[in-house]
């Protein structure tokens, strides 16, 4: 952002742009560039900092988006489980909607609407299959089943084609909900997602906030006009 918005400068305030010609300045429009000493070495520290703490929060924004949900309930979860036909059974409601021969499992999508969850599966080309559709009252144990089936790697994916017979809805059906009857081990795994979910979206958003008071400082520092900023970020934008 600092290196654009100096070469915009120039070429802006000397009408330099030119396509595909990198701007030649001369030594008496150098003289013009706007730099006081004093207020140039306070925002130089401020920039700096910021950069520094852009950095810090990326290593750790990074490292938080690496983390899959699998790995997450391996840390809690035996490799015991419910399939979702049994899950199903105890329910005061459920609706097996697909009836195709469609067999390719993909990714899911669970839409969860007060207690009835619906489970989706991506088509092969674009839209969605509606698969099955269930009541469940436990409001953890409804985002346990959005968070494990959302989050099932194209590993894991695979597996389940290859390991399962039938059409999607009864592939669907065999998967294994590991430790789905213990309640304490689901309400943990949910609390830590929802918690690292939310974690990542802070950061983001304090490296935006951050960001952008670098850029506010940088438009001080060489005087931009609100219609230079205004040009500045369109080219970032485009």
């Amino acid at each position: 952002m600092l290196q654009f918005t100096i070469s915009f400068w120039f070429e802006y305030t000397f009408d330099k742009f030119q396509r595909d010609i990198y701007p030649q300045f001369k030594v008496n429009e150098l003289k013009r560039f706007p730099i006081n000493e004093a207020e140039d070495r306070f925002f130089e520290k401020k920039i700096i900092k910021g950069v520094e703490k852009i950095v810090s929060k990326k290593k750790r924004f990074n490292k938080l988006k690496n983390i899959k949900f699998s790995k997450l309930t391996l840390k809690y979860t035996s490799k015991l489980g419910f399939n979702l036909e049994n899950i199903i059974k105890n329910s005061n409601f459920t609706n097996e909607i697909y009836s195709g021969r469609a067999r390719k499992i993909r990714n899911y999508t669970i839409n969860i609407n007060t207690n009835i969850v619906t489970i989706y599966l991506d088509k092969s080309s674009s839209g969605k299959y509606e698969v099955l559709k269930f009541e469940e009252d436990n409001r953890y144990k409804r985002q346990y089943l959005k968070y494990y089936l959302e989050n099932l790697t194209d590993e894991q994916l695979a597996e389940i084609d290859e390991k399962y017979s039938g059409n999607i809805l009864k592939k669907t059906l065999q998967i294994e909900i590991p430790d789905y009857d213990k309640e304490h081990v689901v309400k943990k795994v949910v609390k830590e997602w929802k918690d690292l979910q939310q974690e990542i979206k802070d950061l983001e958003n304090e490296i935006d906030k951050i960001d952008r008071g670098i850029d506010r400082m940088v438009y001080k520092l060489y005087d931009l006009t609100d219609e230079e900023i205004q040009i500045v970020e369109d080219s970032l934008d485009s």
